[in-house]
């Protein structure tokens, strides 16, 4: 029964009932065993939360409001169960994939394009491990489709030929020498001073090296009959061997001996020292799970709540919309002889905001079933949730007994001041569309603007 004299026995009356209504529609299921777990172990405040939320939306006794409010908490339970459900497959599914994708990357395709690939491996022995760069040449072509692919850009000479060196004066890694310009329509032929020390290959040997040395590379460019020569002065320096230094070797002597085939698979090891793919870097998977999580199963959720909250939002705007037309109606009727009852049932036909037509039959039908009037007046005030109602209603149902004289003073105030809050909604309403309407007002502006300038500047 609703407590209309307590408010905390109706409030532990209202959460009882959330806890207990409509618990027997998904029972038998499965699924709906699950869900009504959930149901039943919602926090009470939320609950209540979802009920305002419901409540703004349409008018609903306490049994109606308490049933709307357990259906909403099911729906939206059963739709983040089900969006959980699959984020969690679609995780699985992308990991499997992943993991089948990395068995297959010992084997690197050649390009067909005339690229080098630039493969980074992890050399490890033991606890020890260094990196490298493993170049993975193109497919050999003949001379025909060599000179086709002559047409590809190549960055300067300069730049290209020291590789990973400081410059030409600090040498200790392989250069990088092309064999074509950087339009990629001349050759260019490679001679050294000291193969044993840098070849024309630009592969750099400092096992014999005990202290810095001097090699001249000469470049020759063919173009036609004419040759154009220059020469670079490198400076190789000594270093110690490291462990990965053979294994480097043995690896680009592999990658040199099978270029005629199309793909190049890595050994699991070179001479004892095993050769890792060095994978690229990926994001935190755990971040990223909760990301997608959320973003699949939260966001819905959430859309779904702040749909209830703008039509609450609608219903309010709607409500003051129609606040004028109430009070000059409800002035008339009453000033007209009309009982309370009577007046707001006229009101009613005639009123053209559907939530304030609907609020206004609810609290008929309530007075219709045993409740007061000033009780049932007080309830609509508190149920459209606008000050400016409240006060209205509280004036009705305070001057109910006291005759209506005074009454009718005080809603012919009231109504003066309803114009006033209609003259300021409208001037605000004004300055909303005035600003939707400033952008396409300036595109409109900047077109004409161009419309009348750009002959006058053809024409000079």
């Amino acid at each position: 029964m609703y407590e209309r004299n307590n408010p905390k026995k109706q409030k532990n009356a209202q959460s009882r009932r959330f806890k207990s209504k409509g618990r027997g529609k998904y029972k038998n299921k499965p699924s709906g065993k699950i869900t009504e777990a959930l149901v039943h172990h919602v926090p009470v405040k939320w609950r209540m939360a979802l009920a305002g939320l419901i409540r703004k939306g349409r008018p609903l006794n306490i049994s109606q409001l308490m049933g709307e409010t357990e259906e909403e908490l099911r729906r939206l339970i059963s739709l983040g169960t089900k969006l959980l459900t699959l984020a969690i497959l679609l995780l699985m599914g992308g990991i499997f994939l992943s993991d089948g994708s990395r068995r297959e990357s010992r084997e690197i395709s050649r390009s067909s394009d005339g690229e080098t690939l630039r493969i980074p491996l992890v050399l490890r022995e033991g606890e020890e491990k260094h990196r490298m760069i493993l170049e993975i040449g193109p497919e050999e072509y003949t001379d025909e489709e060599l000179f086709a692919l002559a047409e590809r850009e190549f960055a300067k000479l300069e730049e290209r030929m020291r590789g990973e060196n400081p410059g030409l004066r600090e040498i200790s890694t392989d250069l990088t020498l092309p064999l074509k310009t950087e339009e990629g329509k001349l050759e260019i032929s490679w001679q050294s001073s000291d193969p044993e020390i840098l070849n024309r290959k630009g592969e750099v040997s400092r096992d014999a090296l005990t202290e810095p040395r001097i090699v001249i590379l000469t470049a020759s460019v063919n173009a036609g009959e004419r040759q154009v020569k220059k020469e670079f002065s490198c400076r190789v320096l000594p270093r110690e061997r490291a462990f990965w230094e053979k294994a480097k070797d043995d690896l680009r002597q592999m990658e040199e001996a099978g270029r005629t085939e199309p793909a190049f698979t890595l050994p699991e090891s070179v001479n004892g020292i095993s050769v890792e793919r060095e994978e690229k870097r990926e994001p935190d998977r755990l971040a990223v799970s909760v990301l997608v999580i959320f973003s699949i199963v939260v966001l819905p959720v959430a859309f779904r709540i702040l749909a209830i909250r703008r039509e609450g939002e609608r219903r309010r705007d709607e409500m003051k919309d129609g606040y004028f037309r109430f009070v000059n109606q409800l002035s008339l009727y009453l000033g007209a002889g009309l009982p309370v009852t009577e007046s707001l049932r006229r009101f009613s036909v005639s009123c053209r905001e559907k939530s304030l037509r609907e609020e206004t039959v609810f609290t008929l039908n309530r007075i219709r079933s045993g409740w007061s009037e000033p009780e049932a007046l007080t309830e609509l005030g508190r149920n459209i949730g606008l000050p400016e109602y409240r006060k209205v209603l509280a004036l009705v149902s305070q001057n109910l007994y006291h005759g209506s004289h005074q009454l009718l003073m005080l809603l012919s105030e009231e109504e003066q001041e309803a114009v006033n809050i209609k003259k300021e909604r409208t001037r605000k309403k004004g300055e909303e569309a005035s600003e939707k309407l400033l952008l396409p007002t300036g595109l409109l502006l900047l077109t004409v603007i161009g419309i009348v300038v750009y002959p006058a500047l053809v024409g000079m």
